[in-house]
């Protein structure tokens, strides 16, 4: 929807269903156990832009057979011309596995597009702050679009 001339605001969002049986998935459920069952999936996201600002949203459930993973994140981004953008964001994601701890993880950017946007770097550094310490990470992630 557009709002002004360079104001629109996007919503959408993404509904999935499942039964598996001995599917892996350690990222949700922790390296030694399989996932078997229904798993359904639903989302919810929206974004806002205006001239070079970005703000984005996401609310994500999870109900894998009775056992319930959530999660979401907020954006925010400003381009700095026409290939580069900084960005900073929190995302959360409570997961039922007994390691997860759900604290959310604070994250600043930079991203820096190729060509006519076909490709990007992303460069980060996150921070987790848990009750027993701190956490921080840093990533460097290229990714490829298909149009």
């Amino acid at each position: 929807m557009k709002l002004a001339p360079d104001v629109r605001w996007e919503t959408g969002g993404s509904i999935a269903y499942r039964e598996t049986d001995g599917l892996p998935a350690p990222e949700l459920l922790g390296d030694e156990e399989e996932f078997s069952g229904k798993d359904f999936r639903w989302g919810l996201e929206t974004r806002l832009s205006a001239a070079n600002w970005e703000l984005q949203g996401e609310y994500i459930q999870a109900d894998l057979d009775g056992r319930l993973a959530t999660g979401y994140y907020v954006f925010a981004g400003r381009d700095l011309g026409t290939r580069d953008q900084v960005v900073a964001s929190v995302e959360r994601l409570e997961l039922p596995r007994p390691e997860s701890t759900g604290d959310p993880w604070y994250i600043l950017g930079f991203n820096h597009f190729f060509s006519q946007h076909t490709s990007k770097v992303m460069v980060d550094v996150r921070v987790q702050f848990t009750k027993e310490s701190s956490i921080y990470l840093a990533t460097i992630q290229y990714q490829l679009f298909f149009r």
